[in-house]
């Protein structure tokens, strides 16, 4: 992944946004460029995904949308194979993983995303 690229494209295409490098601190995995949310009850972010760490959240529905690539997406150990265009809502307390090759995944979070609803296993 050419993180130095991605995070320039990100950050013409949605300026005022938050751009993380997961993990932190070199050699990314994965990219989430956050946008803005206009209420608590829905946010919205990119991300570009070599591989995510597993985790769940208790309280929040994740909408993923494939925008550019393959990813394969992991869910209470059942793998979902998604190309471009499809969707797959992840519910509370489902272990979920991703695995892509600098996917492009849009994000969407009902209620909006939170660090504290944010649960690595």
């Amino acid at each position: 992944m050419n993180v130095t690229a991605i995070v320039r494209e990100l950050a013409e295409q949605h300026p005022n946004s938050v751009i993380k490098e997961l993990p932190p601190g070199g050699n990314a995995k994965e990219i989430v460029c956050e946008i803005p949310a206009k209420s608590s009850e829905h946010s919205k972010a990119i991300a570009v995904i070599d591989e995510s760490q597993p985790h769940f959240h208790r309280k929040t529905d994740e909408h993923y949308k494939i925008l550019r690539g393959q990813l394969r997406l992991f869910i209470d150990n059942v793998e979902h194979v998604m190309n471009p265009g499809d969707i797959h809502i992840v519910k509370p307390n489902q272990v979920h993983y991703a695995i892509g090759d600098a996917t492009v995944v849009e994000v969407d979070c009902y209620p909006a995303y939170s660090l504290d609803d944010h649960f690595l296993v």
